[in-house]
């Protein structure tokens, strides 16, 4: 009985409705409505802010600057703001993420063609995504409203309450599907969605493909009832205790079919919690910079040189001083102290930075690892992987991403003090001040789902594979394809947009994956999954899919320009072929 006390009351706690708080205010033309989320610390993914930006005006455009937060108090990010033209009588919406950085303050202020407003326009800002006030972490759910509401007297009276205990916690949606956001992004802080079948079948396009890119992307989607699946992911479709699980590149779609809540039994339970871990398992521990390089290096040596430095020091101040003024003393020159004092700290200080320079130069360097899933078929390409980058000197253009990439900082949490870091949504996402220091790395989690249009062309003649064409925009290094019957061909060192011959593959001659397979590298490491995979490539294949090593990363953006950038890229695709013809 006190078991199920406690799950009532916590099923009220959670599944009371969260609606987003809204500021409002007006600065001469421009009418700002702000709607922001009361769930503020999730302890992975992007946030996002809703703003409305109203014109009055009827004749005159105006550039309107949104910057979150107005009042700054300590945390690791400073600011997130994104620039907009608003045309006369124009009105819009303005989404700005926030990443899982902490972020302290309140308050949004904007400027108008420029000139920054003195009020601000109410909102809570304080985000603490590292999981300080839950003991033990669980993963967290998004529900629809319909099974917010619906259910909720059902839940109560239901016979199967071990079902609402396994869903919390949770939280629950106002707005109904077809209001959700069309960014993959929103949700990405959920490490499950639940949904019914008749909202998934009256839910948008724009909202299905969002949700769709969130489960290619290490998501868990569960439609209570029958659900469809995208035509490229129905051969990855397996039926266990009764519920439907199609793979979709690193997630997991889940349908109960015609089974009703009070029916899933404890079996077909532990299978959604199950996928429920399985996202959430990435994001159970942020690493501080020595860990993070530890596991991904990006410089050899992290250590200050303390006793080269010591030394330094040392003959500085017995050149500048005693061997200074004896030599002065038998010249009868003392009154030069006054120029080789100066002198000798410029040549000791110019000395120090020709030997920094000298030991790692002025370039750059960035490194990475990613695999994507890419469904030839559908043309969507899901990304995981790493990042990081060091340079000797300070970046002053920042990071530049694409509004369909996710980053993940590894920063340590106890780290406080006033944010230093700004990110910019105006024409992409542009990581602007304070995330590269002089001779500190930074590293990166990230995914990314987008559409692309790169594929194979595969050639097969008599039932065996003879050929390819690289399409996948970089040189291939090694390519191994699975035929219809499973049997691997494979072909190496193909330049872009070159063709090459496909001999039966003598080492790994079958493919002898599972449909499971790339969901359970999203759940374990990444940098060692993509290296079993690379190691090991047919273990996750299936027939009609190819495995391909790339010389660079087509599917992720360098972040620094290109030029004087040093990169070590490790890449890799796994395609599932839209079809093999003769």
């Amino acid at each position: 009985m006190p078991n199920l006390v406690r799950s009532i009351v916590a099923f009220w706690l959670f599944l009371g409705p969260t609606p987003a708080s809204i500021g409002s205010e007006r600065f001469g033309d421009i009418e700002v409505h702000a709607e922001f989320p009361r769930n503020r610390d999730l302890p992975h993914g992007y946030l996002e802010y809703w703003i409305s930006v109203v014109n009055h005006s009827s004749v005159s455009a105006h550039e309107v600057t949104l910057i979150i937060p107005k009042d700054k108090a300590s945390g690791h990010l400073r600011s997130i703001s994104r620039s907009v033209v608003v045309g006369p009588s124009e009105r819009m919406v303005v989404s700005l993420w926030q990443p899982s950085v902490r972020m302290m303050g309140e308050n949004m202020t904007l400027a108008v063609d420029g000139e920054e407003q003195r009020d601000a326009v109410s909102m809570e800002i304080t985000r603490d995504p590292f999981p300080t006030r839950r003991p033990v972490p669980e993963p967290l759910r998004l529900v629809s409203s319909s099974v917010g509401n619906e259910y909720r007297q059902g839940a109560i009276n239901s016979k199967n309450l071990e079902w609402w205990r396994e869903l919390i916690p949770f939280i629950a949606s106002d707005p109904p599907i077809s209001k959700w956001s069309e960014h993959w992004f929103t949700y990405s802080s959920f490490d499950g969605v639940v949904v019914t079948s008749g909202e998934w079948k009256e839910a948008p396009p724009a909202v299905k493909s969002a949700l769709w890119r969130y489960v290619e992307c290490g998501g868990s989607l569960f439609i209570l009832g029958p659900g469809e699946v995208p035509s490229g992911w129905r051969g990855r479709t397996e039926t266990q205790s009764g519920l439907s699980i199609s793979y979709l590149g690193f997630g997991v779609q889940v349908s109960s079919g015609e089974l009703d809540i009070d029916r899933l039994s404890a079996d077909q339970l532990s299978i959604l919690k199950k996928h429920w871990y399985q996202s959430y398992n990435p994001w159970r521990g942020r690493l501080d910079l020595e860990e993070a390089n530890r596991v991904f290096p990006v410089v050899a040596n992290l250590d200050v040189p303390v006793r080269a430095l010591l030394l330094v020091i040392l003959l500085f101040v017995v050149v500048i001083g005693p061997v200074n003024l004896l030599v002065l003393s038998r010249m009868r020159r003392r009154v030069w102290l006054l120029w080789t004092i100066p002198a000798v700290s410029a040549a000791t200080c110019l000395a120090v930075s020709v030997t920094a320079i000298w030991s790692e130069g002025w370039t750059a360097r960035v490194r990475s690892a990613t695999l994507t899933v890419l469904d030839e078929d559908s043309q969507r390409a899901a990304t995981l992987g790493w990042m990081a980058f060091y340079s000797p000197l300070t970046s002053g253009g920042g990071l530049h991403f694409s509004y369909d990439t996710e980053l993940t900082p590894q920063i340590a949490r106890d780290i406080s003090g006033p944010g230093w870091r700004s990110l910019d949504w105006t024409r992409d996402q542009h990581l602007s001040a304070g995330w590269i220091q002089a001779r500190v790395p930074a590293h990166f989690m990230i995914r990314r789902g987008e559409q692309r249009r790169e594929r194979l062309g595969i050639q097969a003649q008599d039932g065996k594979l003879i050929s390819v064409v690289n399409g996948l925009g970089s040189a291939i290094q090694t390519v191994w394809v699975a035929d219809a019957e499973g049997r691997i061909y494979s072909a190496a060192s193909v330049p872009a947009g070159a063709k090459a011959p496909l001999l039966p593959d003598r080492i790994a001659p079958n493919a002898a994956g599972t449909a499971s397979a790339l969901r359970a590298t999203f759940a374990s490491s990444w940098i060692e999954s993509i290296e079993a995979v690379a190691a090991h490539p047919e273990r996750f294949m299936l027939p009609h899919s190819y495995v391909a090593l790339l010389d660079d990363t087509p599917f992720a953006e360098p972040g620094l320009p290109e030029k004087g950038t040093k990169r070590a890229d490790r890449t890799l695709v796994y395609g599932i072929l839209k079809g093999l013809g003769p």
